[in-house]
């Protein structure tokens, strides 16, 4: 028979929720320990999980941006030209690769 904290410390019955990271697993756990408590996805896991997600969508870009940044940096004869085309197109304030 198995030993749940729920039972030793009389909560069962008075648990109606539990928060979790969404695994099916865990969730499975939680229906069998008793059907009636609500499982809750944990907001900063998801919140964490849809950012990484969104991260791994833009990483070509980034990538890009990056080797762009590389192209001005090491050429001077490129960023002088970055920097006529700002001025030539009136930029308020001329943005230099560092």
């Amino acid at each position: 028979m198995k030993h749940y904290i729920l039972e030793e410390w009389n909560l069962k019955e008075k648990c109606f929720a539990a928060t979790t990271d969404n695994a099916a697993n865990i969730k499975k756990v939680i229906f069998l320990l008793n059907q009636n408590i609500i499982s809750i996805g944990c907001a900063a896991h998801m919140l964490h999980f849809s950012v990484t997600k969104g991260l791994k969508l833009i990483k070509q870009f980034i990538k890009r941006v990056n080797n762009l940044i590389l192209f001005f940096s090491f050429s001077p004869k490129q960023n002088d030209r970055l920097k006529k085309a700002q001025k030539e197109r009136n930029f308020p304030k001329l943005l230099e690769i560092l």
